[in-house]
């Protein structure tokens, strides 16, 4: 771990992956170098600038389970998803009303285009839970669409017992807040879709769908274009067929650098090892809860053992939200303040004790 730990520099207090991952030296090194060959423009640069991407899918594969030839390279979660709901076609698919807006607005776009029904479930803080899927499930529904890690709460599903509960429907997860920090079967999804900027630490302009034979099967590729068919580069102006796979799904080429910050990203995390990280992470927000308890702060999240992952929410009702903010960023500390008084804690492998113990410290203040 010691190698992938000091790759990373953000501030002792930085405590809000669940927004943004701060990227290591690494990312930053090999993005500044693929910037500079893009600027000076020699000859060889576009070939050199064009080498990330088979890095990355490599590594997305090993780290995710499915083939590379599922793998769909996009820029962002809200994208990807997108291009889910609108690949699908007919039936009905079930969501949470407590996801996170961009695995929310795909599903309602795509019913207002008709091309599927939604039907919302639960309420914001109330845990996707197989049982809470299965009390809703009837014949007509052909999908359900959950987030892996909940961004309001860190609640971690249990992908394997879902699926279960679903049988033979499409399972697609956001997997954003998970991906690369916890051990999970992703390959429980029929599409999987997740960005690289936050707990991968891979930086903006990154991320994938994978899905499974099932998803290549009941997903269309609606929202794609001239990068995902055949021969992209014979511009005969006539119709091409869609590449097979996941490749189908294409649209353009992406950032060459972004994908070289990507491929150095994914390579720390495959190096470090995803149960190494989650074993680290684990132990620094056991550390937390136990600050917490003796600071008698109320934690509004579950944080029993295989119930969560890096994320942990500290009850601030009856804060003053601005006096509370303000003396936060005095003493270095970057969390998220949510609606209703909710303080967000997102806590990552590079997390020093010794912040997380002061920010208890500062919150048990009752400021």
């Amino acid at each position: 771990m010691d190698s992938y730990l000091n790759t990373f520099v953000e501030a002792q207090g930085y405590l809000n992956f669940a927004s943004f991952g701060p990227v290591s030296s690494r990312v930053m090194e090999e993005k500044n170098r693929l910037e500079s060959l893009a600027a000076m423009g020699m000859p060889g640069a576009q070939d050199e600038l064009n080498k990330s991407k088979p890095a990355v899918l490599k590594s997305l594969a090993n780290l995710s389970g499915f083939d590379q030839s599922a793998i769909s390279l996009v820029n962002n979660t809200s994208g990807g998803l997108l291009q889910v709901a609108l690949g699908l076609r007919g039936g009905e698919l079930l969501v949470s009303r407590g996801e996170f807006p961009a695995n929310l607005y795909p599903w309602r776009r795509a019913a207002a285009l008709q091309r599927l029904r939604c039907r919302e479930i639960g309420e914001p803080g109330v845990a996707v839970t197989p049982q809470l899927i299965a009390a809703h499930l009837t014949p007509q529904v052909s999908a359900v669409a959950v987030s892996a890690v909940d961004f309001r709460t860190g609640y971690r599903v249990d992908l394997s017992a879902i699926r279960e509960v679903i049988g033979d429907r499409l399972l697609i997860v956001d997997g954003i807040q998970g991906f690369g920090i916890t051990t999970m079967d992703w390959t429980q999804a029929d599409a999987l879709v997740v960005g690289g900027q936050k707990w991968l630490r891979c930086g903006w302009n990154t991320g994938f769908i994978a899905l499974s034979s099932r998803g290549l099967e009941r997903i269309a590729p609606v929202i794609s274009n001239w990068a995902g068919v055949i021969d992209p580069y014979d511009y005969d102006g006539l119709e091409h067929p869609s590449l097979p796979g996941a490749e189908a799904f294409g649209i353009t080429n992406l950032s060459p650098v972004a994908l070289g910050g990507f491929a150095a990203g994914l390579a720390l995390v495959e190096q470090a090892g995803v149960a190494n990280i989650e074993q680290r992470i684990q132990q620094k927000v056991a550390g937390f809860v136990r600050d917490a308890q003796e600071h008698n702060l109320n934690l509004l999240s579950d944080v029993r053992p295989g119930k969560h992952a890096g994320i942990v929410v500290v009850d601030g009702a009856g804060y003053d939200t601005a006096a509370l903010q303000a003396r936060l960023s005095q003493h270095g500390f970057t969390v998220t303040l949510h609606q209703g008084g909710r303080i967000r804690v997102s806590i990552h492998a590079t997390t020093r004790a010794e912040s997380l113990s002061q920010l208890a410290a500062l919150l048990g203040e009752r400021m």
